[in-house]
C-alpha cells in the first residue's frame, strides 16, 4: 500500500525466491492504482544456473492506464489506454562482483497500447485527449552500470551510475519508430550507526509523440506531487536526504529522514532546466522489523506549495 487518497497504489502478490529449490525467482502480483490496474508475472533465472554469470528473466503485464497532464494542480489533458506487454532480458554476462568489467544488460519488450476512453469519467472526458489509436511495437534495449551500493539492513553505502538506451520499432504503419535514453546516479554515505546521507539523480528522454509512451511522474520521483504533475517527453528528478536511525534492534528499528526534492518535465529536453522548477521539502518516519525486511511502515509529510499532496503512507 502506498500513497494517499489522490494518488495511490495497492499491490497483492506472491514471490518464491527459491522456486524448485534452484534459486529461481518467481513472482505473481496484481496492482490497483489511481492510474489503472494490472496483472504481472515474472520469472528470473540466477547466475548459478547459467553461463558466465549471466541472468535471464521473462515476464508479462496486462492492464489499463489513465494518465493526466497536470498544471497548477489542475488536470489539463487525459490519455487512457489498455496495455499488454511481454518482456525479457539477459543480465550481466561476464559480470564480476565488486570489480568492474564491461557487462551490459540486453532487453526486449513486445507491447501493445490501445486507447480506451471508457476508463475516463465524465469530468475527464470533457478534457482534451488523443484521437483513438493502437500502437504495436518491439523495444530493444541495452544498459550498463558501474559501482556498487552495499546494504547492511536498511542502511546503504556506496555509489551506482547507470545509462541505457532503447530502440522502439513499430510493427505496423500506424506505429512509428522511436528512441529512448535514460541516466541514473545515486550516492550513499553511512557515517556511523546513526547518520546516513543519500542522493539520487534520474533523467530520461523519448522521441515518441505517442501520449502513452511519454513520461508521467509524481510522488515516486518528487514527493508532494501527483502523477502527471511532471510530464512530457523528458523529465529529471533530484533527491537529497539525511537519514537518522535512532535505534535498530533485530525486531524493531526507527529511521527518520529529512529531505528535499526537485525536478521538472518538458517536451523539449533543455526546457527542463529553463522553465519553472518543481520542488518540495519534507520529513519521513520509517518503522521496520530488520529480521523481516519486507514488513515496514513509512509516513511522509511533504510541502510543495498550496494544494500539495502533502501526506504519503507506505506499508
Amino acid at each position: 500500500i502506498q500513497g494517499n487518497r489522490q494518488d495511490y497504489r495497492i499491490g497483492l502478490g506472491a514471490v518464491d525466491e527459491n522456486f524448485l529449490g534452484r534459486n529461481i525467482r518467481l513472482s505473481i502480483s496484481a496492482g490497483l492504482r489511481s492510474t489503472g490496474n494490472d496483472w504481472n508475472f515474472r520469472i528470473q533465472l540466477p547466475r548459478q544456473l547459467l553461463y558466465r554469470n549471466m541472468t535471464l528473466d521473462f515476464g508479462t503485464r496486462i492492464g489499463t492506464r489513465k494518465y493526466s497532464r497536470i498544471e497548477d494542480r489542475e488536470q489539463v489533458y487525459m490519455t487512457a489506454f489498455d496495455l499488454f506487454e511481454v518482456f525479457g532480458g539477459i543480465g550481466n554476462p561476464w559480470h564480476r562482483d565488486y570489480q568492474y568489467s564491461f557487462s551490459p544488460d540486453l532487453g526486449w519488450k513486445f507491447f501493445k497500447h490501445t486507447s480506451d476512453r471508457s476508463h475516463l469519467d465524465s469530468t475527464e472526458l470533457a478534457l482534451p485527449h488523443p484521437e483513438d489509436y493502437t500502437y504495436q511495437g518491439l523495444v530493444l534495449s541495452i544498459s550498463e552500470s558501474i559501482g556498487t551500493v552495499n546494504k547492511k539492513r536498511h542502511r546503504k553505502d556506496g555509489y551506482r551510475a547507470s545509462i541505457g538506451t532503447g530502440f522502439g520499432i513499430g510493427l505496423d504503419s500506424e506505429s512509428p519508430y522511436f528512441q529512448t535514453v535514460g541516466l541514473g546516479l545515486e550516492y550513499h554515505k553511512t557515517f556511523n550507526r546513526i547518520l546516513q546521507f543519500s542522493s539520487r539523480f534520474n533523467t530520461a528522454y523519448t522521441t515518441s509523440d505517442i501520449p502513452s509512451l511519454q513520461h508521467y511522474k509524481g510522488a515516486s520521483d518528487i514527493r508532494g506531487y501527483r502523477t502527471g504533475e511532471i510530464y512530457g517527453k523528458s523529465y529529471y528528478s533530484v533527491y537529497l536526504g539525511l537519514h537518522m536511525t535512532y535505534f535498530s534492534f533485530d525486531w524493531l528499528a526507527l529511521e527518520h529522514a529529512v529531505y528535499v526534492n526537485w525536478g521538472n518535465g518538458a517536451d523539449k529536453y533543455f526546457d527542463l532546466y529553463r522553465t519553472k522548477q518543481l520542488a518540495s521539502v519534507g520529513t519521513s518516519f520509517r518503522f521496520m522489523i530488520p529480521m523481516v525486511p519486507f514488513i515496514y511502515a513509512q509516513f511522509s509529510f511533504t510541502y510543495s506549495g498550496p494544494g500539495s499532496n502533502w501526506f504519503d503512507f507506505q506499508f
